[in-house]
Order: structure tokens, then sequence, then C-alpha cells
């Protein structure tokens, strides 16, 4: 009875964390990923503040991911399916970011392989969610590992 009931219950979480996009993202992606950029990456390219924020960094910051996807990919659904298997398949030809991401953090690893459907597509959505604030949509990122140009610019 005590098997059943736990059973029951470790389901019953399951099926509620897969509907909780942020969760999965606290729970899957945070190690790596930063919801918002650090503060002393808004003092600006260049500045003593932004050059230690970049080095702290494992990983774009997820709002700035958010906002080159939805460049790519406006439509909640084809954001999804990118999402979705992106994080199954990380690929650089796929990567929204600039080429200097990924030669600066690398390729992430396939994470979304350990993930349910469920749990991919509540994360895709919530990401879909997110925005970037005006001094992130405008700053710039010509040093470190992000940048060519303008941040949500090319590659």
């Amino acid at each position: 009875m005590k098997k059943t009931l736990l059973l029951m219950s470790f389901l019953g979480l399951s099926v509620l964390f897969a509907n909780d996009g942020e969760a999965v993202f606290k729970a899957k992606c945070s190690a790596c990923h930063l919801l918002t950029p650090p503060a002393g990456m808004m003092k600006g390219p260049g500045t003593p503040e932004f050059k230690k924020a970049m080095a702290e960094l494992k990983a774009p910051p997820m709002v700035k991911i958010a906002q080159m996807a939805k460049m790519r990919y406006p439509k909640k659904e084809a954001f999804v399916r990118f999402v979705a298997d992106y994080i199954t398949n990380p690929d650089a030809n796929k990567t929204v970011c600039m080429k200097k991401a990924i030669q600066g953090f690398g390729l992430m690893p396939p994470i979304g392989k350990g993930m349910s459907e469920a749990e991919k597509k509540a994360v895709a959505e919530w990401i879909y969610t997110l925005k970037a604030g005006k001094k992130m949509q405008a700053m710039k990122c010509g040093e470190g590992k992000c940048g060519e140009g303008k941040c949500g610019g090319g590659k």
C-alpha cells in the first residue's frame, strides 16, 4: 500500500512538474542559464563589470536566448518545436545564438534527452513568454563570449 501511494504521489508530482515550465527551467536549465543577465553586463562591453559578469556566466541568459529565438521563430508553435528539438539535439548549425556564443560557452549538453515531451513543451512555452528589458534589448556584445555586433542581431 505504501509503495502504491508513493508511486501515485511521484506520478502526480511529475504531471504537475511537466505542466509548469518555470519549474522545469529551475530544475533542468538554471544550473547553466541565468534567467536575466547579471547587473554587471548592463554596464556595457569594455567595462570591468561587464568582463567580470561574462567570465562568470556558464551559458547565455535565457531572456536573451528567448529574444533571439523569437526573431527566427516568431510563431509560438514553431518556437516551441525549435526549443524542444534543440535541447534534445543541440547543434551549432541550428543555434539562434551568435557563433561567438558557441565558441565562448561551448555547445550545450542534450538535456532534453532526459526530459519528457510534456516537460520540453512546458519549458519551451514558458521561455516563449520571456521578454528582455529595454536595456537588454539595446545591449551591445562587442566582446567576450557573446559577440559580434548587437545582441539579437545576426550571427
